[in-house]
């Protein structure tokens, strides 16, 4: 298993690319899924960096196996903004990430799709709700 200190590394070192590289694009409030595209190519840097190739990374991954992606709470699909898991098996679910904006930046639907995800078939290991703010990020990983 990947330990929480990697995770957090990871993902705080990809976040720092972001806003070094791509400060713009917050600056400019362009849409999420840009500002979470440009984070995923930092995020799949620090996968390989660290030696977990093996692991996919997945913008707005809505699939288990044939089915729609859902949990008992949520039973018309749901699609995470990042995950890092291995595709077509529930054994290796790593990273589940929901992000806000500062513009737009009430994240209480998001905890409760972790929740939901952590505590499912899915058995997400680690879980956080990322702000992008305007010159710096907050993560939140949620139990």
């Amino acid at each position: 298993m990947v330990d929480f200190q990697l995770i957090n590394k990871m993902l705080n070192n990809a976040l720092n690319k972001l806003y070094n590289n791509d400060a713009s694009l917050i600056i400019r409030r362009t849409n999420e899924r840009s500002i979470v595209f440009r984070l995923g190519i930092y995020l799949q840097e620090e996968l390989n960096i660290n030696g977990l190739e093996e692991y996919n990374l997945d913008c707005e991954y809505n699939r288990n196996m044939e089915e729609s992606k859902s949990t008992c709470n949520l039973l018309n699909g749901t699609y995470p903004d990042l995950i890092i898991h291995t595709r077509e098996s529930n054994e290796n679910n790593l990273l589940i990430l929901e992000f806000k904006t500062w513009w737009n930046s009430n994240q209480d639907n998001d905890e409760y799709k972790i929740r939901e995800f952590k505590n499912s078939p899915y058995n997400y290991i680690y879980g956080a709700t990322v702000l992008i703010g305007r010159n710096h990020h907050t993560t939140n990983f949620i139990d």
